[in-house]
Formats: C-alpha cells, structure tokens, sequence
C-alpha cells in the first residue's frame, strides 16, 4: 500500500513525525504485533508532501480495517498532535481449490487438485507445490518427464518441502536453534534446486502460467506410503499432504495459499483381501496367462480359504483348471501368495473377475466381480 502525507501548515515546519499503519479484520479486532508497522518521517516544509510504501501480508479473508495514526509537532507549538484515518476494503481469494483423491487397491492414492481463477483479472501462476503427508512418497504427474519424483524415492529430486513451513522448536538452547536454522537454509536451497530442475522439463500445460478469469487447471499427484510404513496404516491414514500457492497478479502484487492437510475419508479395508500383485506384459488372446495374487487376512483369527470361479459373471477372460482351490490357512494379519490362470476369449480391455474367497471355518464369503483389467492383443 501506498500512503501520502502532505503538510498543510503555511509557514511552519513540523517535525517528530511518527506515522502508524494497524490492520485488523472481524475475527480478530485487536490487532496482533506483526499487523503494526510504525515509521518515524522526517521534518517537513510547509506544502511538502511525502509518500511512503508499507508492506504487509494479509493472512486473512473478509472485511479489514486499516488505521492510520499520525503524530506531528509544529514548529512554533511545541505541542504534539495526533490524527487517524480509517480505511475499509475487503479480501477475496483469487482461486478456488477442489480437491479429489483416488484410491487403488495397492494403497496408490491419485490426488487431484482443481485450480480455479474466481477473481476478475488474470493471474500468474508463479509456483504450485505439494508437500505430501509424513507417511507418502509421491510423484508430481504434472510433467512430461515420468522420471520426476518429489517424494524421495528418486534421490535427484529428494522430498519436497517448502522451507517458509518449517518453524523451529522454542528452546533456549542456541546450538539446537543454530542447527535448526542450518536445517532450514539447506531445505531451502534444495527447493531451489529442484525448483531450476523442474524449470528445465517441460509442463503438460506448456510455457503458460497465465489463467484468465474462470480458467481452471487441474493437477493430478501420485502418492504412494512409504515402505516402512505399516500396511495398515498407510492405507488408511486420511492426511495426504498441503498445497503452496503463490501466484502474481497483472500489477504484480504477490499473494501466497497455504492449506490446511487435504484429508480423504479413510477406505475401509476388507476382513479378507484379495489382490493382483503381477500381471504378463503381453496377454495374447485364446493363449492361457497367468496372473500373480495374494490373500491377506485381515481378521484376528486364523481363516482356512477356498478360492472358487463363479462362470455368470466372469466375462470373457475364463478360470483355466479346476473351478475350486484349498489355499491353506493364513494367520491373522498373514499373506499366501498365489498363481491363478486364465485364458482370453475376446481382444480389447477386458475385465478379470467372477471369483469367490470362503472361509472355512466361519463360514465367511465374499465375491470378487472386478479383480483388475487386462488388455488382450491378437497377434
């Protein structure tokens, strides 16, 4: 903001001008400390006039009120006098965000992320990052190169942090503080240098990072747990990660979104779970495949399982062999791991399905209509 002051007094000097700019909003109406900025002005002429920026990060949407206090002392007076101004103006947030996440059956989630431009003027887009959850690797899907992977499991890029969000732990102790601040210097040059990295690779949005009003773009991010992380845990956990937004508008101005965690609604895991862990590369038709699967119990007792083809819902990729198999015991929370054939009837994308686990000894069923999808080539 810019703010002028012109001296109106005819033929006096003023001096021990101290100017004082406060902000505050409806949710908070006494102001905080860093809403405050003061500035000490010097001597002014008569008719003279002074302008002066003052920066000031809002952090909050809604109707503000900025207060200008101005203390002066005329020259021939002696005496200090004050005035205020009062300023009223209203905050909007230039983009809507919606979010979306998949997920897979491997524990995979697939996040998507809309950006919107809901303001009244272009906007350019200067950064757009994702800080995944404690538990999640992932990969930024938003680049032509497949090789970029923000999450650590490429040690080219490392995890992407955003070094404004670390804050150092309040204690007394200056070497913990020293290391602290040396953790957050290399955070953020490794940012930079990923950020020159990802310069250098081609967007799926091209060179343009201009939204018109209304433009929406629309991100997607693959997160994977880490392997460390227990299986149940992983699949559940509900907190993905938060987003870092900064965007420039057509003056220049700067604005900054920072997120809350982007939640999902935990999926609820199966008492037995039954899942393809490898699939042929090639699946040539009416030539038996095999597919590579695993049972886990998930119960917290020991389950003795039968798998069984049910024919009417199978489609066109069939059961090979015996329509029933004994796959043993598998304690609680074990895993059996398996092989199961099948031969294609039709070409194309067809789905893999039609299958039932029992529990022998509860009694417990459950059917299994689509397992995953295969594409069947003829040759």
């Amino acid at each position: 903001m810019t703010t002028s002051m012109t001296s109106s007094m005819t033929s006096n000097m003023t001096s021990n001008i101290i100017s004082s700019l406060t902000s505050t909003t409806t949710n908070t109406p006494t102001p905080s400390t860093d809403s405050i900025v003061d500035s000490i002005i010097t001597p002014m002429e008569p008719s003279k006039t002074q302008e002066f920026i003052i920066r000031h990060e809002i952090k909050e949407l809604g109707i503000h009120n900025l207060v200008c206090t101005l203390q002066y002392v005329a020259a021939n007076e002696g005496i200090k006098r004050l005035f205020r101004k009062y300023y009223r103006f209203q905050v909007f947030n230039p983009f809507a965000v919606k979010t979306k996440a998949n997920n897979m059956g491997d524990g995979t989630v697939f996040l998507e992320v809309q950006i919107q431009n809901v303001s009244e003027r272009y906007m350019y887009l200067e950064r757009m990052n994702f800080e995944p959850g404690e538990i999640f690797n992932y990969q930024d899907l938003n680049y032509n190169d497949n090789n970029i992977d923000d999450g650590g499991e490429n040690d080219e890029f490392g995890e992407f942090m955003s070094g404004s969000n670390i804050d150092n732990e309040d204690n007394n102790i200056f070497n913990q503080n020293k290391q602290n601040e040396n953790n957050k210097i290399n955070d953020n040059q490794e940012e930079n240098k990923e950020e020159n990295i990802k310069k250098n690779i081609e967007s799926v949005f091209g060179n343009n990072s201009y939204l018109n009003p209304q433009d929406i773009r629309q991100y997607l991010y693959m997160l994977k747990p880490k392997p460390e992380i227990d299986d149940r845990l992983g699949r559940t956990a509900n907190a993905l990660g938060k987003l870092d937004i900064i965007w420039r508008s057509h003056l220049g101005e700067t604005g900054r979104l920072q997120t809350s965690q982007l939640t999902r609604k935990s999926p609820i895991l199966d008492e037995i779970e039954l899942s393809v862990i490898s699939i042929p590369s090639i699946i040539q038709l009416e030539i038996p495949f095999k597919l590579g699967c695993r049972i886990r119990n998930r119960t917290t007792s020991t389950i003795k399982v039968i798998i069984s083809a049910i024919k009417n819902k199978m489609g066109s990729i069939l059961l090979s062999g015996q329509s029933s198999e004994m796959l043993g015991e598998i304690i609680s929370d074990g895993i059996i791991e398996f092989e199961l054939e099948f031969f294609p009837l039709s070409p194309g994308l067809q789905r893999v399905g039609g299958l039932k686990l029992t529990d022998i000894i509860s009694g417990y069923t459950k059917e299994f209509d689509h397992l995953t999808d295969v594409f069947v080539v003829f040759l």
